[in-house]
This record gives C-alpha cells, structure tokens and sequence, in this order.
C-alpha cells in the first residue's frame, strides 16, 4: 500500500486515498486488510519506541497498531526457493 502523510510537531496526517494492490488473500486476512485500510486515515499520533513505530488511531477507540521497523538488508542470507 502507499499514501501520502504529513507530521507536524507530533500530529499525524495520513491521505485517506490509499493505493493497495488488488491481490486476494483468504477471506478473512482480506477484512482484516480492509479494516486497517478504513482506520489507517484515523491515524492522529505517532510514537517510535526501539524499532517499532506505533500509530493512534482516534475514531477506533482502544486500536492503535504497532509493526516493528523493518531490518535492515545488508547483511540478510538469502535461500532461492525456485527458480
């Protein structure tokens, strides 16, 4: 997925236009996909804690989601798994 933001001091400002790919998953990963599309827009504040970035969400009370940073790639070992 990707939008546009805008942080000013800690307010957060996502784009309610998100461009997803339409690529379908099992039924229920795909609502748990289109719930986080809903809320994402919601996102007021953030914080970042060691690796992981938390966004609040204010019109989902009690939600807030947090997903580590990704590492790094340098350095990552590969396995080809087809060809």
């Amino acid at each position: 997925m990707t939008t546009s933001f805008t942080v000013d001091g800690g307010a957060l400002t996502i784009n309610p236009i998100i461009a997803a790919t339409l690529m379908a998953c099992e039924k229920t990963i795909m609502q748990q996909e289109m719930a986080y599309l809903a809320v994402l827009p919601t996102a007021a504040a953030w914080t970042v804690a060691d690796d992981t970035l938390t966004l609040v969400m204010l019109l989902a009370r009690h939600y807030w989601f947090t997903r580590p940073l990704a590492p790094p790639l340098t350095g990552t070992t590969w396995q080809v798994t087809g060809l």
